[in-house]
C-alpha cells in the first residue's frame, strides 16, 4: 500500500498478485480450464515451481467445484483441524459417513495437498 488515504497500490507483489487474478480470469473462459480459480506467480527464476504448484492448484479447484454444499462445510472443518468425529456430530450424521464422504470426494487429498503447499 503506498497511498493508505488514495488507497494507491503497486510493487512487484502487488503485480504478481494482478497477474495471477488476470490469468485465472483468461483460464476461466476456456472449456478444459473452466474450474480454475487459483493462480500462482512465482516468478520467472522460479518457472518449475510454479509450474508444479499451478498445476496442483488447477487440480484442487476442478475438486472444489464439484463438491455439494455439505462436502464444503465439510472440507472448511477438516482444514480448521476438527475431528471427524466433532464434524458429525456438527452435520447430524456418523463419523463413518463423514469419512465415506471426505474419501469419496477428495476431501481428505485436498486437505493433505493444502497442507503440502503452505510448507512451499
Amino acid at each position: 500500500m503506498l497511498d493508505r488515504r488514495t488507497g494507491v497500490q503497486d510493487g512487484p507483489g502487488w503485480w504478481s498478485a494482478r497477474d495471477a487474478i488476470e490469468e485465472a480470469e483468461r483460464l476461466e473462459n476456456v472449456p478444459s480450464t473452466r474450474t480454475v480459480r487459483t493462480i500462482a506467480h512465482l516468478g520467472p527464476d522460479r518457472q518449475q515451481l510454479q509450474d508444479a504448484v499451478n498445476a496442483a492448484l488447477a487440480t484442487r479447484d476442478h475438486l472444489l467445484a464439484r463438491l455439494d454444499e455439505r462436502s464444503l462445510r465439510i472440507l472448511h472443518r477438516l482444514l480448521q483441524q476438527e475431528t471427524k468425529r466433532e464434524i458429525a456430530a456438527a452435520e447430524g450424521i456418523s463419523a463413518s459417513a463423514v469419512s465415506q464422504r471426505a474419501h469419496r470426494d477428495g476431501l481428505d487429498a485436498i486437505v493433505r495437498d493444502a497442507s503440502l503447499l503452505r510448507r512451499l
